[in-house]
């Protein structure tokens, strides 16, 4: 399928676009950076992820498209500019700390893949990142439930003019082995409405987390995903295999994209599964654990 045959079909069934942020002026992204004395030495970063219309101002891909959209406002990461629609979640540092040290540890530019599925693809920001990167990539296979997510990815993969072939899918199908899987699910509840049983719902979120991944390995020869402290205990009894941990970061835990609600926060410190740390802009933290499994199955 073309590009504009895949355009014309997800825009006939998304409708009006309108992008989610409103920014103000040189508002900026964070940045987790510690000092020795393990403070947070350092919260606003340009570099880190920058969520900035200016930057898009001599970018012709984008602006050939910009007619579509109603406020010209694009997440920015690593040096790249992505669309996100208003129901679809925008990159968080789970992708960026997993995209670092994916170039960083695993060298991932140099490696001989052909291949990427990018499972719960959102803005498509991992899958455009990974196959932009490594010159070897042939196919990015962008997958999500959520139609604005494939409306974005598609958006992002054209604005952003890679080098590799893009399908767009809600579901795995039979055909699918992908040479790299990569999967940031969510590790805690994202129901908006605080309910009973919060615990057990954290407990849930986690098992689930564990059985997305599950999938994912399943279709690919090489996984890359990330899970929570918080839930570390869930996600590991969920998993089906053996994996490597690559690598971990110490993170505020805040009301945000990937927290819903403060009674599920609340239920979460009272069986102690946040770091609590009396001084510094952030009192809970948590960490996230970027982790590797190799599926022989699959080659």
């Amino acid at each position: 399928m073309e590009f504009t045959d895949y355009y014309n079909h997800i825009h006939g069934l998304v409708g009006d676009v309108r992008l989610v942020f409103e920014f103000k002026e040189n508002l900026k992204g964070i940045k987790y950076y510690q000092n020795q004395k393990g403070l947070l030495d350092e919260f606003l970063d340009s570099e880190f992820l920058v969520r900035d219309r200016d930057g898009l101002s001599n970018n012709k891909i984008w602006q050939g498209i910009s007619g579509d959209f109603n406020n010209k406002i694009i997440v920015g990461c690593s040096n790249k500019w992505f669309y996100c629609h208003k129901s679809v979640w925008s990159p968080s540092v789970d992708a960026v700390f997993m995209y670092n040290t994916l170039l960083k540890n695993e060298r991932f530019a140099s490696l001989k893949l052909k291949s990427v599925l990018d499972y719960g693809c959102g803005t498509g920001v991992m899958g455009v990142l990974l196959g932009m990167c490594n010159p070897n990539i042939k196919t990015v296979y962008f997958l999500d439930i959520n139609k604005y997510a494939l409306y974005s990815s598609l958006i992002n993969s054209i604005g952003n003019a890679p080098n590799f072939h893009y399908q767009f899918m809600t579901s795995l199908e039979d055909y699918l082995i992908a040479d790299v899987g990569i999967i940031t699910p969510y590790y805690f509840p994202i129901e908006r409405i605080p309910r009973n049983n919060c615990f057990e719902r954290i407990e849930n979120a986690g098992y689930q987390s564990a059985v997305l991944t599950n999938q994912v390995v399943e279709k690919s020869k090489t996984t890359y995903f990330v899970y929570s402290s918080i839930t570390e205990k869930q996600f590991v009894d969920g998993l089906k295999y053996d994996f490597s941990i690559i690598d971990e970061l110490w993170v505020p835990f805040t009301l945000g994209d990937n927290v819903s609600n403060i009674t599920f926060v609340e239920s979460a410190l009272q069986h102690g599964l946040l770091d609590v740390r009396e001084s510094g802009q952030f009192r809970y933290w948590h960490k996230i654990i970027f982790g590797k499994i190799q599926n022989k199955k699959s080659i």
